[in-house]
């Protein structure tokens, strides 16, 4: 029996340390698929297939996973990394990354693309971060200044959609015919209000257009409607 800590082979020694696993097969897809590559071979059904990979990790992880079944494991996860299996590596890195970048959006709640006031009064209280809030009002013409420098820009769109849980939010570039949806936003369920938050180097772009023009789009019954519209004149300052 080995013991508990997690194995890796390197060449055709073994060291004991999962940061070595980490630093060597790096990715969580190549660990999957190597997961998978061992768990297939057992012909278990999709469903049970995901269960083995989980349970296959998890053994590998904590020693209790058998000799043959470990060296099986490695061996794909060494192939994946040297990218053996066409493509693997390119995507793994791919996946790392927006892994990542993902992480790190959620931790500054900028992965939804919308907040609860809530959340925007705890996000005003923060002191690490630069955050700039522009107020559109009730649908209809109005004019923005964004700052040059920030973190994070909430814009809030005072649409007052109580017993709506989510809009799409359609944004038009009319000059450079752009048209972009954010769908499934969020709408607070207190005031149904949209409060809008993305990262400031994000807000700049739509801000450096000069003009757009913003929807809100409710869908009930299949029907798409628009239920408010901005015509929205920015600046930087």
């Amino acid at each position: 029996m080995r013991s508990a800590s997690a194995h890796v082979r390197v060449g055709h020694e073994r060291r004991g340390s999962a940061d070595s696993c980490s630093a060597s097969a790096a990715t969580s897809l190549e660990i999957a698929r190597a997961c998978r590559s061992v768990a297939r071979r057992s012909g278990r059904s999709l469903s049970q297939l995901a269960q083995r990979t989980r349970e296959t990790l998890e053994a590998y992880l904590d020693g209790s996973l058998d000799d043959a079944s470990a060296a099986e494991l490695e061996d794909a996860l060494f192939a994946s990394a040297a990218g053996e299996q066409a493509g693997d590596h390119a995507t793994a890195v791919f996946v790392d990354r927006v892994a990542r970048h993902g992480a790190r959006l959620a931790a500054r709640g900028t992965f939804d693309g919308a907040i609860t006031r809530e959340q925007l009064a705890a996000l005003q209280a923060r002191k690490d971060l630069e955050l700039q809030v522009i107020d559109l009002g009730a649908p209809g013409v109005c004019s923005v200044t964004t700052r040059r420098q920030g973190d994070l820009v909430v814009t809030i769109m005072r649409v007052g959609l109580l017993g709506h849980s989510r809009v799409d939010v359609e944004t038009e570039i009319p000059h450079a015919a752009v048209r972009k949806t954010i769908r499934d936003v969020l709408v607070d369920p207190d005031d149904g209000h949209v409060y809008g938050l993305c990262e400031h180097d994000l807000a700049i772009l739509g801000v450096e257009a000069g003009h757009a023009v913003i929807r809100v789009i409710t869908t009930r019954d299949g029907q798409r409607e628009t239920v408010a519209t901005y015509d929205v004149t920015s600046r930087l300052e």
